[in-house]
């Protein structure tokens, strides 16, 4: 492979599905020899790879970070001379500028992270956003990788077809299946527990699923609830009102594996269309099964009864019904499912390989490629 190929990812290294994308992403590229540099609207969590991060202001809805300074940005892309530039949709504005960056002849590649479909109010303004605004600067990129098949079919909706899917990864260093969880956890090794990962935000569906809990005829229950967002405050009164639902907060990726691995399932009650979702994949590589929406790429993953469970009633009662199935399941040969799932074709190694392939595509003729460009 090219040793002098450059890759300037643009992200926002706080946004959990984009950042972990990015950041894993950019460190298996660097193991094939690939120079990467990130800039970013935030300071990435990780060290080791040069960011530049640019000045932002958060707002609202779509935009998660609106650029406030263009033309620093554009100073960085001259400054770190990329081959290519690979942009992660949806952070903010910056993605805007594809149309501009194609003036210096750089190939623009993009990964897009949501997709325009669904039938929230969240979904519909995603959804206006891409046709009104995104979509001409996707039609001019490149390639765009979609995340899943979901994904590249509501693009290719809306006339962008220079698609391809490359589904997220996941760490199997860090997530994997830890038996000693509950002991280190403190958490009673009898009992059925429930987990919760993800924003607390009204999309995600921790409200429906917080009722759901109220509705299980299981005995000896509990619900451990991960995360932030502006639903934190309601979790934590349930906390204080039901000592069986414990609110958390944020973890560590170390502690996050601790309490997947000590879940009976992982509950993912996604109310607007899931492009991806990493909760899945990760509780999977940690052998805990998940009760999931039937929304968006979701059943792209999960295999009813086989390597979880899919929920199509998504209602408090529709919930309740499938998680007390899941409580009479052999959970044991599930969960085995699922970490062979993930071993299969979820590695980050495998989603760099196919990345990687992207670009050579782009940058170099077949007949290059062919004499010796491969990603090995």
């Amino acid at each position: 492979m090219d040793k002098d190929m450059k890759v300037l990812m643009v992200s926002d290294m706080v946004m959990h599905g984009g950042a972990i994308h990015t950041r894993f992403l950019s460190e298996e590229l660097k193991k094939k020899g690939v120079g990467v540099d990130i800039v970013s609207y935030s300071n990435p969590p990780e060290a080791g790879i040069k960011t530049w991060c640019i000045p932002s202001l958060s707002v609202p809805f779509v935009f998660y970070k609106i650029c406030t300074n263009k033309n620093m940005f554009f100073k960085l892309i001259k400054e770190s001379e990329p081959s290519i530039i690979h942009m992660h949709y949806c952070a903010g504005n910056m993605e805007l500028s594809i149309s501009k960056i194609k003036r210096l002849k750089i190939p623009v590649v993009g990964t897009a992270h949501i997709s325009p479909g669904g039938d929230r109010l969240i979904d519909k303004v995603i959804a206006f956003y891409f046709r009104r605004f995104l979509s001409r600067e996707l039609k001019v990129s490149d390639k765009v990788i979609c995340v899943s098949r979901y994904v590249e079919k509501k693009l290719n909706g809306i006339g962008i077809y220079n698609t391809v899917v490359i589904p997220n990864g996941v760490n199997q260093d860090v997530f994997f299946r830890v038996d000693s969880a509950r002991s280190v956890l403190g958490i009673p090794e009898t009992g059925f527990v429930l987990l919760y990962v993800g924003r607390l935000s009204p999309e995600k569906g921790v409200t429906l699923l917080l009722k759901a809990f109220r509705r299980l005829r299981i005995r000896n229950k509990r619900l451990y609830i991960i995360g932030s967002g502006p639903l934190s405050n309601l979790c934590r009164m349930y906390s204080r009102l039901d000592s069986r639902v414990v609110f958390v907060g944020k973890v560590k990726n170390s502690e996050l594996r601790l309490y997947y691995s000590a879940a009976d399932v992982t509950v993912v009650p996604s109310l607007w269309s899931e492009a991806f979702g990493m909760v899945l994949i990760e509780s999977m590589a940690c052998g805990t099964p998940p009760v999931a929406s039937c929304v968006g790429a979701v059943p792209e993953l999960v295999n009813n009864g086989c390597n979880g469970f899919l929920v199509r009633d998504i209602s408090p009662r529709g919930f309740a019904k499938k998680i007390e199935e899941a409580e009479t399941a052999d959970l044991k040969k599930i969960g085995e499912r699922c970490r062979d799932f993930v071993k299969k074709g979820f590695t980050w190694d495998e989603i760099a390989r196919q990345t990687l392939r992207v670009y050579i595509c782009l940058l170099y003729t077949s007949d290059a490629a062919d004499e010796g460009l491969g990603v090995d």
